[in-house]
């Protein structure tokens, strides 16, 4: 995965049925470039192929949403984090829902990663 080399020029994933006020309120805080509305597994890959720098997801997703894509992210570089920063696990004795999170590029988990407290 190609990193991007300026910030202000950011590509964002996000969900087209389920945007919430959170999402919004989200990239506020980024001058962003662009915004894309596909579906769930194409937001990962968007993100594993460079194409997409943060797909926010603040709202419920099924583990079997996210856990391929998942995989696919961290093998090319890039990170599924929580709210907390955190990578995501999946514990089916707590039930098969994940909580927030955000998939990120290297480039982009950088930027989340360096001012948490901003987010």
């Amino acid at each position: 995965m190609a990193k991007k080399a300026d910030k202000h020029n950011l590509v964002f994933a996000v969900s087209r049925s389920h945007i919430s006020e959170q999402t919004l309120n989200f990239l506020d805080l980024f001058e962003t470039n662009s915004i894309k509305n596909i579906g769930s597994s194409l937001k990962l890959c968007g993100v594993a192929k460079g194409d997409v720098d943060c797909y926010p997801r603040f709202g419920p997703t099924s583990f079997w949403d996210i856990a391929a894509g998942h995989i696919i992210v961290n093998e090319s570089g890039g990170y599924v984090l929580d709210k907390n920063f955190n990578e995501i696990e999946y514990d089916v004795t707590k039930g098969y829902l994940n909580s927030d999170f955000f998939a990120v590029n290297s480039f982009f988990y950088e930027e989340l990663t360096n001012d948490q407290k901003k987010y």
